[in-house]
This record gives structure tokens, C-alpha cells and sequence, in this order.
């Protein structure tokens, strides 16, 4: 009876958009007022992290259990995420869980990483995400921009990659290119744009949703560098429609 009722507990990946509480999905939202414990990943305990901030201006009276992820790749995030899994699998035991993450939690997600070390521990547990509205979606919304049409590709790339896959992507005029990501190779992804042409017509898009909102052709930006927090629309060289701004 026990392995029965384990079994039917399940981690839920709980995607709840870029930034904006308007583009939480009605799915997400049932499962944060039905769930009885919400995780939601921060920077500092004692602090609201970005996710957190987004679903208590839907959902007031929610309670939040913080789980701290440092923004580095060293071997502290290796021990955050185990830290994590410790701290949610007993938990799991005895019930189901949300793990809420902005965009969506298939798309470069903390929670990804996090529901594999937790399967390890707990392999009967099911993992269930629930699929978020992306940043790059409601860019192209927001500036009117037509990312796919006809016969196009659209490529998700991260701006962490090497600068020859990047440069791969970029040169196929015809094809739509979103990044992600692209602090650490800003400049050069800058000069790629530039050399295939398609500088003028790049959209960036930082904090979308929120109070730090910036939204503007990529020439604009003020800037020399940009934020995790931020997406490179690339639109496609043939498109009839690359956006309003």
C-alpha cells in the first residue's frame, strides 16, 4: 500500500512565463492553488526569487518554499541541486510537488537538472512539467515580429555555445534565430550579426514582464552587455514582417 501511494505522488515542472502573471497558464495556475507545497528557486533564502515574485501577484496568499540555486557552473551548484533533492524527497513521499521556473520548464530549466537528480533517488517518483508561455515567444508578440512562415526554421540557441555553432546558425539568412543567454559572447555574437547583415534587424528583449522591462532593436540597446535575463530575436532575412519597434 505504501509503494502504491509513492507512486502516485509526482514533481511537477510548473513553467509560468517570462515575467508577466497575465501569461500563466490556466494549468499552472490549478496546480498552484491545488499543491500543497511550492518550491521556487532563489538566489538568497531570506529573498523572493524572480518565480516567486511572478505567482504571488496571481495567487496572494500562496506559500513558497525557497530552494537556493547560486548563478555559477562550479561545483556548489552541483551540491545545490543534491541539497535540493535532499530537502524534496522526503516530501515526495508523502505527497505531490511544484517546482515553479520561468518560461518553460523544458527550456533551459533549473528544473530539468534538478528532476533528474531526484529520479535518481527516487526513481518511482513521477515527473510531470507543466508547459510555460517563453520569452521569446511573447517577444515576438510584443514587437509584432513573425518568427516562422512558409516552408522557415526557427533555431533556439544558446549564446553559451561556441562561437562556430553560433556563427552556423546566423549564416542561414533564410531561418529565424533566438538566443538565449548571450552575455559571456555579446560582442561576438554583435560582429556575426553584423557580417551576414542582419544586425539592423535584431530584437532584444531583457526582463520581460517585469518592472526592469527592456524592449528595442539590438542597435538601440544602450548597452555593451546584456542580461541572463534576455532574448536575441534574429528574424529571418526573407520575412515579410520583422516587427513594429
Amino acid at each position: 500500500m505504501d509503494q502504491q501511494i509513492q507512486q502516485s505522488n509526482c514533481l511537477y515542472g510548473i513553467g509560468i512565463g517570462p515575467g508577466d502573471p497575465d501569461l500563466i497558464t490556466i494549468g499552472a495556475l490549478k496546480l498552484l492553488k491545488n499543491l500543497s507545497t511550492i518550491l521556487g528557486p532563489t538566489l538568497d533564502i531570506n529573498q523572493a526569487g524572480r518565480a516567486e515574485t511572478i505567482v504571488t501577484q496571481v495567487v496572494p496568499d500562496i506559500k513558497i518554499n525557497r530552494v537556493v540555486f547560486p548563478m555559477s557552473k562550479d561545483k556548489n551548484i552541483h551540491n545545490s541541486y543534491l541539497q535540493a533533492a535532499e530537502f524534496i524527497a522526503p516530501i515526495l513521499d508523502k505527497e505531490s510537488v511544484g517546482f515553479i521556473t520561468l518560461g518553460d520548464p523544458n527550456i533551459y530549466s533549473t528544473f530539468s537538472t534538478l528532476a533528474k537528480v531526484i529520479q535518481s533517488m527516487k526513481p518511482q517518483i513521477s515527473i510531470k512539467t507543466i508547459p510555460g508561455i517563453t520569452a521569446f515567444q511573447s517577444l515576438s508578440s510584443l514587437s509584432q515580429t513573425i518568427l516562422t512562415q512558409d516552408n522557415q526554421s526557427l533555431s533556439l540557441i544558446s549564446g553559451l555555445t561556441n562561437i562556430q555553432e553560433i556563427q552556423l546558425h546566423l549564416s542561414q539568412v533564410e531561418n529565424t534565430v533566438v538566443i538565449y543567454k548571450a552575455g559571456k559572447n555579446f560582442s561576438k555574437i554583435v560582429q556575426l550579426l553584423k557580417k551576414y547583415n542582419r544586425y539592423e534587424d535584431a530584437l532584444l528583449g531583457e526582463l520581460l514582464g517585469m518592472v526592469e522591462e527592456h524592449i528595442s532593436k539590438l542597435k538601440d540597446y544602450p548597452k555593451n552587455d546584456v542580461s541572463y535575463l534576455s532574448t536575441i530575436i534574429v528574424p529571418s532575412k526573407v520575412s515579410t514582417h520583422k516587427g513594429n519597434l
